[in-house]
């Protein structure tokens, strides 16, 4: 069976019993109860009425008084009695099923109308019209009541070869039986016959069937257990009822089962987990009725066969004070809850101050997590609960409320289920700060008042409520510290401090500070630990969270960036670099003043961060590209003036720049690459700084910025001694963008530079023929770069002496280009005369056409007529439209 059973003690006084019959001359077989009305059958035929002289109410005993007897009621012993006051009948079973009007006991009808006795009925009165089911042999009639008439029609019958000890209607749609065997049903509509369980392993054992109304469910014995069932015919709940003995009988009185044992009663609860309430003394107890009249449940036992026991429920709210005095509040919260008028706003504020109790009681009985959750049932005061903990709320707060309970003698693992539980009850009442829209497009926090003002003043609720959340998470270690700190929150500022301080939570403490912006009490402890002992800084030693933490610090706080960075320069200049150069593209630092700083705490990472700012952000101002300028100039010049072997001169060889060994080459490969590729920076100033130095490429560089050619290729003649570099120069400037009548002759430049030394300036050598290398290569630069040379201005350049065998390759060459030039443009002219006539051939042939007008030709763009003097434009197909219309 899919049950659990408990047994328990009894845990209150639920009845008081008061014997109403001692001696009754006749022998009890069959009781019924309705209004303040008993019914007993007996087993010589009689029929006895009492009725209540006296309430049981404020403490009284009941009694009872004869209301009538009917010595000749049946010839045969009565065994089953029903009353249905509503319709004003009683039904009985002794041989038959017999139906008496209530008042008078006039014989109704009689059931089954066919020979063979009755040995069974069960009624429904829940639904409409009433029902009645009759066993007999082998069967069971369905009779239907007809109020009207007062008639039972019979409506259908079902074959039961079994014979039955109990029946009852489960709902409107089956008939639940039990029998010796097992336990039946049998779906009123089809007629079809399943079985439930067996009844009893035992011989002679009865099985029983007690409705519960109120609850939609019925209940089945089996042996000492019983077991609920819904009207549908399935197990409703998890847990069964345990008896001691096995019952003789079973009642439902709200909201109790009580069991007939053979030795005593027993009252089972039937709210939350079934469990016995207690246990009643009575002999020979044999069968029990109830009922429910002007709201209360009334309880009526026989006793042996002339006995007869009236139960009177104590009150309930008296009932919940035992259990809760017994400390059972549980229990008197299931008794609560299953009180019908429990929505009363009087029985509410009983049951809410019941479940508060309760809740008390179970966070001192260290069941934290079941007390917090009757505190969310109840929707309580969240200061209130918050307050069982030690230093939670402020003082003034806590004193308002009176505390059944004290907690703080709570430590170790005990403690920290508490505020976990805790933890858990704050997260699901706590509301976020919500933030409008103006406020969240704003750039600055805006912060409760509450939050930082002195802690003994604080009133506010969600200040309160998100502090003691970050306490508790600090004190159970728990990983959502860092969730609460980084996002919207209403922490006392000062709370906070003191308890992260005190845990060396400093991770979460600078979460908290950046939440609020007080980017400075965060950046001063960052300062602190980052300069402190490792062992004392948790983690936090070193310049790397302060990296962090101004990296992604808003531009706004730019002093504050550039304040606390000083320290990290001082200690790492190139991971310092990262708090300018890792900044979001949206949230860059402003280049100017980023280089001044930079220039007074740390000069050595000035070109690193000049070449970030020009090279990946693309920064165009002149000033700053003449600082990348300068400052490579005098790293070089420090480098050089440290290292007396660093010269251009190797051996009395010219080193070309960028090739010298270790940090020097790097830095001037950078530099001319700068000076080459960049157009931002004053050229002229510039120049200046490289005049009278040995930067020799650099130098030339620069002159061919301003189109001073003539100097530029005159150093690579004669200082750097490399006609080869002075050609690549030319060739740059030839076919460069830039293409000026100055940069178109700069070969006739070098061609000048080589033919006519300065003044002063010796030679590179003797070549071959006896003249000077320099003029060797001006003959061989004619002979190469003829096209690009202008012939006159060359023959102008030579000196007067030059032999004609040596420019014949030059002037054959020349000749030959201005012949091609001169072959191209008649060939050219010819073209164009040729195009010329067919245009003119074109013209007259197309002003020999003739189109004729008349009123009648329309536009076929607008439709409008064409009329004199109009403009108009004529299609090669003839079509004529207006000008405009074209």
């Amino acid at each position: 069976f899919p049950y659990s059973f408990r047994m328990d003690r009894d845990s209150h006084t639920a009845y008081q019993s008061y014997r109403l019959i001692e001696q009754l001359p006749l022998t009890i077989s069959c009781i019924d109860v309705w209004d303040d009305k008993i019914a007993l059958g007996t087993t010589e035929g009689c029929l006895l009425i009492y009725s209540e002289t006296s309430d049981a109410a404020g403490g009284n005993k009941p009694s009872i008084k004869t209301y009538n007897s009917l010595n000749t009621f049946s010839k045969k012993p009565i065994t089953q009695l029903k009353v249905i006051p509503e319709m004003k009948i009683i039904i009985s079973l002794s041989d038959n099923v017999y139906i008496h009007e209530l008042d008078t006991f006039t014989l109704l009808s009689t059931l089954p109308r066919e020979k063979g006795g009755a040995l069974l009925f069960a009624v429904d009165t829940q639904d409409q019209p009433m029902r009645l089911c009759v066993a007999v042999k082998k069967k069971l009639i369905l009779y239907q009541h007809n109020p009207a008439t007062r008639e039972f029609k019979e409506v259908k019958s079902f074959e039961y070869f079994d014979t039955p000890l109990c029946m009852s209607f489960s709902g409107p749609e089956y008939i639940i039986i039990g029998s010796k065997k097992d336990y039946q049903y049998i779906q009123i509509k089809t007629g079809t016959t399943r079985n439930l369980f067996e009844a009893a392993k035992s011989k002679g054992l009865t099985p029983i069937i007690t409705v519960i109304p109120q609850r939609s469910q019925v209940l089945l014995s089996r042996e000492k257990y019983s077991f609920f069932y819904t009207y549908d015919v399935k197990p409703s709940s998890k847990y069964g009822i345990t008896f001691s003995d096995v019952p003789l009988d079973t009642g439902y009185a709200f909201p109790y089962v009580i069991g007939v044992l053979p030795k005593c009663l027993e009252v089972q609860a039937t709210f939350g987990t079934p469990r016995l309430v207690q246990t009643i003394m009575l002999q020979d107890a044999k069968m029990i009725s109830t009922c429910t009249y002007k709201g209360a449940a009334k309880v009526y036992v026989v006793g042996g066969k002339h006995k007869l026991w009236r139960l009177v429920p104590i009150p309930v709210w008296d009932q919940v004070e035992q259990l809760c005095a017994a400390g059972r509040f549980d229990d008197a919260v299931g008794i609560c809850e299953s009180i019908p008028d429990s929505d009363s706003s009087i029985a509410s504020a009983k049951v809410k101050s019941i479940k508060k109790r309760y809740a008390y009681h179970l966070i001192q009985k260290e069941e934290f997590s079941r007390g917090m959750d009757y505190f969310l049932q109840l929707d309580s005061d969240p200061l209130e609960v918050i307050g069982l903990f030690p230093d939670m709320v402020p003082d003034k707060i806590r004193r308002k409320y009176d505390y059944p309970i004290d907690i703080n003698d709570l430590r170790g693992p005990a403690l920290i289920k508490a505020y976990e539980s805790l933890i858990n009850y704050i997260t699901q009442i706590r509301i976020p700060p919500s933030i409008s829209k103006e406020e969240e497009n704003s750039s600055k926090v805006k912060i409760n008042k509450d939050s930082i003002m002195d802690w003994s003043e604080v009133s506010d609720p969600s200040v309160i409520i998100d502090t003691a959340l970050l306490k508790a998470y600090v004190r159970t270690n728990n990983s959502e510290l860092k969730t609460l700190v980084s996002i919207d929150n209403s922490l006392h500022v000062k709370q906070s401090e003191k308890e992260l301080m005190g845990q060396q939570k400093y991770t979460e403490l600078v979460m908290l500070y950046r939440g609020k912006e007080m980017h400075t009490n965060a950046l001063e402890l960052l300062k602190t630990l980052g300069t402190s002992p490792k062992q004392n800084a948790a983690g936090m030693h070193g310049v790397s969270p302060t990296i962090q933490y101004l990296k992604y610090l808003p531009k706004e706080n730019l002093q504050n960036i550039l304040k606390y960075s000083t320290w990290v320069l001082d200690k790492s200049p190139q991971e310092g670099l990262a708090i300018f150069m890792g900044r979001e593209e949206n949230d860059s630092l402003p280049a100017t003043e980023v280089l001044n700083h930079l220039k007074k705490t740390a000069s050595n990472v000035v070109a690193d961060w000049l070449e970030f700012v020009i090279h990946s952000k693309g920064e165009k101002k002149q000033e700053l590209h003449d600082d990348l300028i300068l400052c490579y100039l005098e790293q070089l010049n420090y480098l050089r003036t440290h290292n007396p072997n660093a010269s251009t001169q190797q051996g009395g060889v010219y080193q070309k720049a960028g090739t010298e060994a270790g940090l020097i080459g790097k830095i001037r490969k950078k530099l001319l690459a700068f000076l080459e590729q960049s157009e931002c920076y004053h050229k002229q100033q510039i120049l200046g700084k490289f005049l009278y130095t040995d930067y020799h490429e650099e130098h030339a560089i620069l002159l061919g910025k301003i189109a001073h050619h003539q100097q530029a290729l005159k150093i690579y003649v004669y200082d750097i001694r490399d006609i080869k570099m002075a050609e690549e120069y030319c060739e740059r400037f030839y076919k460069g963008s830039d293409a000026s009548e100055e940069n178109k002759n700069v070969y006739v430049y070098l061609l000048q530079v080589l033919l006519k030394p300065p003044v002063g300036v010796t030679s590179s050598g003797v070549g071959k023929d006896g003249r000077s290398v320099e003029q060797e290569a001006a003959f061989a630069l004619l002979n190469k770069y003829h096209t690009r040379i202008s012939a006159p201005k060359a023959l102008e350049l030579l000196p007067l002496d030059t032999p004609i065998k040596q420019l014949s390759v030059f002037l054959e060459s020349v000749m030959k280009e201005k012949t091609k030039e001169r072959r191209e443009l008649q060939i050219v002219r010819n073209l164009l005369k040729v195009e010329h006539l067919q245009v003119q051939e074109e013209r007259i042939k197309m002003r020999s056409k003739m189109i004729r007008l008349t009123k009648d030709r329309l536009c076929p763009v607008c439709g409008r007529p064409i009329r004199q003097l109009t403009a108009f434009s004529v299609y090669q197909k003839g079509v004529v439209v207006h000008l405009v219309c074209a």
